[in-house]
């Protein structure tokens, strides 16, 4: 008896440890930022990564099933198949350059993200770290790093999981005031100097949480949803207030700008950085290559860049409609497989995933570099499976 309560305890004691791994992991990108502006490129990421996993490794977390030895199987045979129709270019290797970005990324993402973890601490600790993240990112817009060392997206998509968790927390904390004043102060953070793509990712998380899955009355939907309609109808007196207010402290929000441009009448195009015309080089290669798609290193042969600024755009462009019908319905499968389920729980971890994941994809960087897309990669592979079963102690 007591070697069977000794099996339960480490069981529970796993399980949240590898609540806290897997959102280290998820968290990274924001928590690493203040050493990536002293130690540039990957590194500070790659070193990170590599002690996580080792970590999990050593002490028998990492447990290889059938689905994650498809998952590493398929995307790396798919860039193995592509790497000898590679254009020609002088000392650069995009196949290559994915391929080991994938070992090195999106293995070990898988992996972490196949950890059985607790639902139940995945919320607190989310949150905890949350916390960290702020504390590490929060000066940043009021110091002569922004704008010179973080950019708007790079600060943007670090805070935005701090803005997601304290959001869920207030939900759930009993002490809603502390949890109150984060939530506002990294949403205010989000909103003003952050990328409009973070922005737009937290409204569609918090409108899918809010009448999707939280306990919310009509009542109070419909009050949100007035309050919405308000801030809609008064929005452009709205961003010209904050960006006066913010002109008086010196200070200057790229994002409130490109919001109020559109008011003025300026088109989507005109305010996208740049993106229409590349989107435009890209549907010219996806007509030329429907159905296969073209070698790896055609975006970098169009635009000195390694992907379109979009994960739709990249997978037809580089694998065609038929890799891009496996990804739909691979996306599609599992959306549909959580929205059945009768956890809230399992619908809040998978949303949280998904869009922080795809909403940066959809916008910027490419899908084989984000540690945040394996991570989700790999907590659906296996919560796909009939034996994997998300420990809720």
């Amino acid at each position: 008896m007591h070697s069977i309560m000794t099996i339960a305890e480490k069981s529970i004691n796993d399980a949240k440890s590898n609540t806290l791994l897997v959102l280290l992991y998820f968290f990274q990108y924001g928590l690493l930022i203040p050493i990536t502006v002293v130690m540039r490129g990957q590194y500070p990421i790659a070193i990170f990564t590599v002690l996580l996993f080792c970590y999990a490794l050593v002490n028998n977390r990492i447990i290889i099933s059938s689905y994650s030895a498809l998952s590493f199987i398929l995307p790396l045979s798919v860039l193995i198949t592509k790497l000898p129709f590679e254009r020609y270019v002088a000392e650069t290797n995009v196949a290559m350059e994915l391929i080991i970005s994938f070992f090195a990324i999106g293995m070990s993402g898988i992996l972490i993200g196949s950890l059985r973890f607790s639902q139940d601490h995945f919320l607190s600790y989310g949150y905890k770290l949350g916390l960290l993240n702020f504390f590490l990112l929060g000066a940043i817009p009021f110091t002569s790093l922004y704008l010179d060392e973080i950019n708007y997206m790079r600060f943007g998509y670090a805070i935005l999981p701090t803005v997601i968790f304290s959001f869920l927390f207030l939900f759930r904390d009993n002490n809603k005031k502390w949890t109150f004043i984060v939530f506002c102060l990294s949403f205010a953070e989000l909103l003003l100097f952050g990328a409009r793509g973070a922005m737009l990712t937290f409204i569609l998380f918090a409108l899918i949480y809010l009448f999707f899955i939280s306990d919310v009355s009509k009542k109070i939907k419909l009050y949100i949803l007035f309050f919405l309609f308000l801030i809609g109808a008064s929005l452009k007196f709205v961003l010209e207030y904050l960006l006066e207010s913010l002109d008086t402290f010196g200070l200057y929000s790229y994002s409130l700008t490109k919001y109020l441009n559109l008011f003025n009448g300026d088109s989507l195009a005109s305010t996208s950085s740049g993106r229409d015309d590349i989107y435009g080089l890209a549907f010219k290669r996806i007509d030329e290559s429907f159905w296969f798609g073209s070698p790896l290193n055609t975006c970098f042969i169009d635009t000195g860049s390694t992907y379109y600024h979009n994960i739709i755009l990249d997978i037809l462009v580089n694998f065609g409609v038929i890799g891009f019908a496996f990804f739909f319905l691979f996306i599609f499968y599992n959306i549909f497989k959580v929205v059945s389920s009768t956890s809230k729980e399992r619908k809040m971890i998978f949303f949280v995933l998904f869009l922080i994941a795809m909403g940066r994809l959809f916008v910027s960087s490419s899908f084989w570099q984000r540690p945040e897309f394996w991570i989700f990669v790999g907590y659906c592979v296996n919560y796909t499976s009939k034996k994997f079963d998300i420990s809720t102690v």
